[in-house]
């Protein structure tokens, strides 16, 4: 079983893939070369005015965000598992990123 950093550290390479195809064309790299930081921090890190301009980018960017939500799904999971409910729970969050349908990820 992969412990929890690590399993983390994989969600975030999947985010970076998912940052890097949007940051590609002229408009995507524009827009978020000096916001990316909102995409990479956790949810509860960031600021009212940082969360408003996430989600702001995030309506511009749905697979951007997609992809930020999954992640932070993901640490919810290590929060509330249990060992009762933990592989419905995952076996449910990985049924959510494939329903995503994220290409690369």
């Amino acid at each position: 079983m992969a412990d929890h950093v690590h399993v983390i550290q994989h969600v975030g390479k999947a985010v970076k893939k998912v940052i890097g195809r949007c940051t590609r064309s002229a408009a995507g790299k524009q827009t978020l070369d000096s916001q990316l930081h909102l995409f990479l921090r956790n949810q509860e890190d960031l600021s009212a005015e940082e969360e408003q301009a996430r989600a702001s980018l995030a309506q511009a960017f749905p697979e951007f965000n997609a992809a930020w939500q999954l992640k932070e799904d993901s640490r919810t999971w290590y929060v509330i598992a249990s060992a009762q409910t933990a592989v419905a729970q995952l076996d449910a969050w990985i049924a959510h990123v494939n329903q995503k349908g994220l290409p690369g990820v």
